[in-house]
């Protein structure tokens, strides 16, 4: 048995290094000596092959991770043989880890969990995108399909926006620390270049090709960034993690940059439509309140105090008039009756005793017409008393003015002419002024 267990030994070792792709079972991780003790078997369904792995604590220093149950991986090593045991077992020499297969799916999904428990995909976290953005920074591969997509669309919708091309690598290794240390420099920077949203972008590709936006230093980086960040990964059946965590999802880049521009045509066109909208309402406003002070005017017009004055003036003046007339007429009747009698006394007799009666009637006239001229002076103060009180000056002995103007009277604002002196009338005097038009 001895020999024959050597024999297998021999012949495993001949092999050479081989390189095989498995899925680390039966691994709890690093051993107190800094050996790695675990399993590897084959990831595909329905394939139950398994073989023992060790990785020596030199080795496992060079490796740069540290795996976990149910990663796929690629190692590299050579066949050993234990003739106690009888087992054979692969002596790592190197190993990284396999893009794609269920463990990467398993993986994606205990961090999706996590950071959704984070609350780094909370839609109350997301921001709004800007309604016309001035700058954009595109994160995506120099000379990209997606790049040639994002720029013609953006020319045609919105040319007046410019674009900020920021070129990272969309898959890779070293992709995902240079996409999060892109979006963080373009954070930093977007006061001062005057940056108002973030695109980042790529077009399609496999799972693996796709991996570096699953990668939680780009989700916390988009989480962290003060700008909106619009994704656009892959195709629209393609989810990646950033594509949780941006405030706009995108099936792709052109669609992404639609949902970033306005179309030009549709702005124009729609503000053409409010224009007229707003010219037809204020259209209307004015002619509403045209009217309105139309009707205003003419109220002012006929309640104006100068047009009550004018009223009144007519009627004491035709009581004047009435009042000379009256007396006139009264003393002419008086002394048509006086001549009468004087005319019937001239002729009676005896003319001593005629005369004795005529002498008291001309003081008796006199005194008639006295008290005829007492009762219409009473009558005259009456209707001047009347007449003051309907006076405009009485108007201005409270505080108000009459405006004379070169035309007369002025009763609107636009009657003046710039530079022109007016006269106010006041209660106590007239006063010359120059006004100042606004």
């Amino acid at each position: 048995m001895e020999d024959a267990c050597s024999d297998v030994k021999a012949h495993l070792k001949g092999r050479g290094p081989i390189t095989v792709r498995g899925e680390m079972t039966n691994w709890r991780g690093p051993h107190t000596s800094g050996h790695w003790y675990f399993a590897l078997s084959d990831p595909r369904p329905g394939k139950k092959a398994m073989v023992d792995a060790k990785a020596w604590r030199s080795t496992a220093a060079r490796i740069g991770f540290v795996p976990e149950a149910g990663d796929v991986v690629i190692v590299s090593g050579t066949w050993d043989f234990y003739a106690p045991t009888g087992r054979a077992s692969l002596i790592v020499d190197r190993m990284k880890r396999a893009e794609g297969g269920e463990s990467l799916l398993l993986r994606l999904a205990q961090l999706r969990e996590r950071l959704q428990k984070e609350g780094l995909f909370d839609p109350d976290q997301k921001q709004e995108l800007p309604f016309f953005p001035r700058r954009i920074a595109v994160l995506t591969a120099e000379g990209s399909a997606a790049l040639t997509d994002v720029q013609r669309t953006a020319a045609l919708r919105c040319p007046a926006t410019e674009l900020l091309l920021h070129h990272i690598p969309v898959q890779g290794d070293d992709a995902a620390p240079r996409i999060a240390e892109a979006i963080a420099a373009v954070d930093a920077e977007s006061e001062r270049l005057g940056i108002e949203a973030i695109l980042v972008t790529r077009g399609g590709g496999s799972m693996e090709d796709l991996w570096c936006f699953n990668d939680e230093a780009v989700v916390r980086a988009v989480a962290q960034c003060q700008l909106p960040v619009v994704s656009a990964i892959g195709h629209e059946r393609d989810e990646s993690l950033i594509d949780l965590v941006a405030d706009v999802r995108a099936s792709t880049p052109t669609q992404a940059i639609m949902k970033l521009l306005p179309d030009r045509e549709e702005e124009l066109e729609m503000l053409a439509e409010r224009a007229a909208r707003l010219q037809s309402v204020a259209h209307r406003s004015i002619e509403r309140r045209r009217l309105l002070l139309q009707r205003l005017e003419r109220a002012v017009q006929a309640h104006h105090p100068q047009r009550a004055l004018s009223a009144q003036q007519g009627k004491l003046e035709q009581l004047q008039t009435r009042f000379r007339q009256h007396a006139m007429s009264e003393v002419t009747s008086r002394q048509s009756r006086l001549e009468t009698v004087m005319t019937r006394l001239r002729h009676a007799r005896p003319l001593d005793k005629a005369q004795t009666k005529l002498a008291p009637l001309p003081l008796r006239l006199r005194r008639a017409v006295q008290v005829a001229q007492d009762r219409r002076h009473k009558q005259w103060t009456s209707l001047e008393a009347q007449l003051r009180v309907l006076s405009h000056r009485r108007t201005l002995e409270r505080g108000f003015a009459l405006v004379h103007g070169a035309n007369g009277l002025v009763r609107d604002p636009s009657q003046i002419k710039p530079d022109e002196r007016l006269r106010l009338e006041l209660a106590e005097g007239d006063l010359t002024v120059r006004p100042e038009v606004d």
